[in-house]
């Protein structure tokens, strides 16, 4: 686990992601390996790409965590493209990311942090399949599947 520095707003940071070209394969594998819709595939990625963006904007110490979902499986489609997946990292992040799993529900204030970090960074550009987290955490309806 560790800092990752920031060195652009997530927004920017975000921007930049959005056109790299592990993009295709990532949504190919998503689709075919983990039974992502097809039709939102895209939309979910970017998701993704907002997560992964607001990670430098999370407070040092503070646990920042993915939820059981749809972006979940990108993230793990993008694991299995191993080679883009590392270069990725370190071309946005300085470093690699690991994936580190959670058995059971995780704690409800990882998951508020992480929520409070993803509304912050994006506002009401925040990605649809992000905002359900904040009405899953309100309803009780979230589980943890890994943390940073």
């Amino acid at each position: 686990m560790g800092t990752i520095e920031m060195v652009k707003p997530p927004v920017d940071l975000y921007e930049d992601m959005r056109v790299d070209k592990a993009r295709v394969a990532v949504i190919r594998t998503a689709v075919e390996d983990f039974a992502v819709p097809p039709e939102d595939a895209d939309a979910i990625y970017d998701a993704f790409l907002q997560w992964m963006a607001s990670l430098p904007a999370r407070p040092a110490g503070q646990r920042y965590v993915m939820l059981k979902s749809d972006v979940d499986r990108i993230f793990h489609a993008f694991i299995l493209n191993t080679q883009s997946y590392r270069e990725f990292c370190h071309r946005y992040l300085g470093r690699f990311v690991d994936h580190h799993p959670i058995t059971g529900d995780g704690a409800r204030i990882d998951v508020e942090n992480t929520v409070a970090v993803l509304e912050s960074s994006f506002g009401a550009n925040l990605s649809p399949f992000l905002r359900m987290w904040s009405r899953d955490l309100d309803a009780e309806a979230w589980t943890v599947s890994c943390f940073q």
